[in-house]
């Protein structure tokens, strides 16, 4: 199986596995950026594909509800932040996620079981918006 039929197989067992879970604790958006209003924040995920390999990134950030202004005067608007907008991020997870073995469902499932991870950095992380 080359890469490319690796990161197919590996799209689909991410959308099976992964998103259902994101849904349920509020997340929306559409493959591979998320992100869940708060009050104050927004919390954002993205999965970040390597280049170089049959690997992936979970990245997760940390937002003020109204998004974000970069240096530069761009403003992204909540409903188009990227965690890549913001430095307010971490990855979270194996890093990288590596599927070159060909065990999807395995690894969507360690997926899944890094966003207990990710809550609890979200959590630390609000109370720089109180």
């Amino acid at each position: 199986m080359d890469w490319k039929d690796k990161r197919l197989h590996m799209d689909n067992a991410l959308k099976e596995q992964f998103v259902p879970k994101l849904r349920q604790i509020g997340f929306k958006g559409s493959y591979p950026h998320f992100r869940r209003f708060n009050d104050k924040s927004i919390d954002i995920l993205g999965i970040q594909f390597s280049q170089w390999g049959a690997q992936f990134y979970i990245e997760i950030a940390k937002a003020p509800s109204d998004g974000i202004t970069l240096l530069d005067g761009k403003h992204f608007a909540p409903k188009t932040l990227k965690h890549y907008h913001t430095g307010n991020r971490i990855r979270i997870g194996d890093l990288p996620f590596d599927f070159d073995n060909g065990d999807f469902d395995n690894i969507a499932q360690k997926a899944v079981d890094s966003l207990n991870d990710g809550e609890d950095w979200w959590i630390d992380k609000e109370k720089e918006f109180e």
